[in-house]
């Protein structure tokens, strides 16, 4: 591919690779992009039916911690603020319900810093001013964007009794989705967040695991920039 990029324009090259992304995924036994989704097989086993909630969910099928369980079987809410990500959730993930909003701890109107990966759109400005010295990167703009906490959103549609998996993965916005949840009412077994602090020294230093402990979840395993978490009483039945 690299060999072919380097003799055609960027116009004609981009959309051939959007093409390729799109009906032809690489095949690879991970649809992640640091093999996520292998742990969680590791921890969900064989199961032919699941729900996951994935905030933040980019693109169905690349870089997509709940691609490989949608190919099972399972099912689940896609939510992103980016219309064009929901657009290609509608046509190519028809069995899940997916959600154009982004997500913050109050309901409101926040900038949505884009660029030309949308895998690193984001409404932190500390992120986007960040991302603007990355040589690769080119700006594409801001939009305002209509937000709603998580437990709204959740409490609009209709849901299973048990949530296996919610995965988040919003550009600096992490916390905030968390924060914005209602854990009395939406305890998923499974916890999967990304951390953009990759020079911690603890994992006790981390955002997310002072968040979740309290709440009863235990850190399972991590990737680079991925904390996975589960609930301490699904590890027992597990284990």
């Amino acid at each position: 591919m690299g060999y072919w990029k380097s003799l055609l324009p960027p116009l004609v090259w981009e959309p051939l690779n959007e093409v390729r992304r799109d009906y032809f995924p690489d095949r690879r036994c991970s649809y992640s992009g640091e093999g996520e989704d292998l742990i969680l097989a590791k921890i969900f086993g064989d199961a032919s039916h699941g729900f996951y909630i994935d905030v933040g969910c980019y693109h169905p099928k690349i870089n997509s911690n709940t691609y490989s369980f949608y190919r099972r079987g399972w099912n689940g809410v896609n939510i992103d603020a980016n219309p064009e990500s929901i657009r290609k959730f509608n046509a190519f993930r028809p069995r899940d319900k997916n959600i154009n909003v982004g997500i913050s701890s109050e309901p409101g109107e926040l900038p949505y810093y884009m660029f030309n990966e949308p895998a690193i759109n984001t409404f932190s400005k500390d992120l986007y001013e960040t991302r603007l010295k990355i040589p690769w990167v080119t700006f594409s703009g801001i939009s305002m964007v209509q937000t709603k906490p998580l437990r709204d959103v959740l409490d609009s549609i209709p849901l299973p009794a048990e949530i296996d998996l919610l995965d988040v993965d919003v550009e600096g916005f992490d916390l905030d989705v968390l924060r914005s949840n209602d854990w009395n009412r939406f305890l998923p077994k499974v916890v999967m967040v990304e951390e953009q602090n990759t020079s911690a020294t603890s994992f006790e230093d981390l955002e997310t695991f002072k968040y979740l402990v309290p709440r009863g979840y235990a850190l399972v395993a991590k990737t680079y920039s991925t904390v996975i978490f589960a609930r301490t009483e699904f590890l027992k039945k597990i284990i």
